[in-house]
């Protein structure tokens, strides 16, 4: 009998052998650490203790979780991690034939609704936001260097905060990622804007910030160390509100605004989407329910019912 604590053990060592990510990976223990210790809690220690009514018992578990944070109860797509990350054990279990059966075979997860991001930020306000960070000495000099990339780019924010101080290339306007999202690499343009507050963040701040342990990160603390997640998502929110600009958002909305301006702008799905780096187009399809302006024009000139304005007739 193949216990459940033993049968993650190897399961995570699979997916490390096959090329998974480290962050891919510590999601999968973590969900799956999350299943365990509730199976533990009803007697089930054993892979063969698992059947199709004990996940729906799981599933109807987490339905009623909250998460203390937020105080509300796990979001659907959080609910489908947990749970595909439970199929995908036990898929890949049977492959291996620790098991014999696989009981999530008729196991449905939830389905998740593709959410529109909530705000996006019009060109005014990244004009506004990207002035303000010059009013912070030294530090606004290097945040206004990550927040033209993030701009300019599209990355997300591990992507920039892995960058080096060699993927960006001076000369041909081009950032190399390295193992972004699902460890793969692109090529991104960056605008020659971008390239001049990083050349001046290398120049006049990252010198006095450095150290001897300080290695090739491009974005450094004013420390000597790689930021930090936390600190990015801070860095990305505090200077839209600085700016007085009233929209949520950190990091993830300068993507967002990009991709948008973009494509309002002339550019086709299938770049924006190797821009971004989204495996599907199906991801990218979101940024179509974003313009509705441009979608707007476009109906008042076209729509035969749009011709008369009834408000002033």
């Amino acid at each position: 009998m193949l216990p459940l604590v033993g049968a993650q053990r190897i399961y995570l060592a699979d997916c490390d052998d096959r090329g998974e990510s480290p962050r891919t990976v510590e999601g999968k223990r973590s969900n799956l650490g999350f299943f365990i210790r509730w199976c533990q809690g009803q007697g089930l220690d054993y892979c063969h203790d698992i059947d199709l009514a004990n996940l729906e018992l799981y599933r109807s578990h987490i339905g009623h979780l909250v998460d203390r944070r937020r105080k509300k109860r796990l979001d659907i797509a959080t609910q489908r991690n947990r749970l595909s990350a439970i199929k995908g054990f036990l898929r890949r279990l049977q492959y291996l034939r620790l098991i014999e059966h696989n009981p999530s075979e008729f196991f449905e997860s939830p389905g998740i609704p593709r959410r529109i991001p909530r705000a996006i930020l019009t060109e005014p306000e990244i004009e506004l936001i990207l002035d303000h960070v010059l009013l912070y000495g030294d530090r606004g000099i290097r945040d206004r260097a990550i927040l033209e990339t993030l701009y300019a780019t599209g990355l997300r924010r591990m992507e920039v905060g892995r960058l080096t101080i060699t993927d960006v290339d001076f000369a041909t306007h081009v950032v190399q990622v390295n193992e972004g999202k699902g460890r793969k690499d692109r090529r991104v343009p960056i605008a020659s804007r971008a390239c001049h507050w990083i050349r001046r963040y290398l120049t006049d701040i990252r010198p006095q910030w450095s150290h001897e342990k300080t290695g090739p990160t491009l974005f450094l603390s004013t420390r000597g160390n790689p930021l930090t997640p936390g600190q990015l998502s801070r860095l990305g929110a505090k200077y839209i509100h600085r700016a007085g600009v009233n929209k949520p958002g950190a990091c993830h909305v300068w993507r967002h605004s990009a991709a948008t301006l973009m494509l309002e702008n002339g550019a086709g799905l299938r770049q924006i989407q190797e821009m971004l780096g989204h495996a599907s187009i199906a991801t990218t399809q979101i940024y179509t329910h974003l313009s509705l302006g441009q979608l707007k024009a476009v109906y008042a000139r076209t729509h035969p019912a749009a011709r008369v304005d009834w408000d002033n007739t």
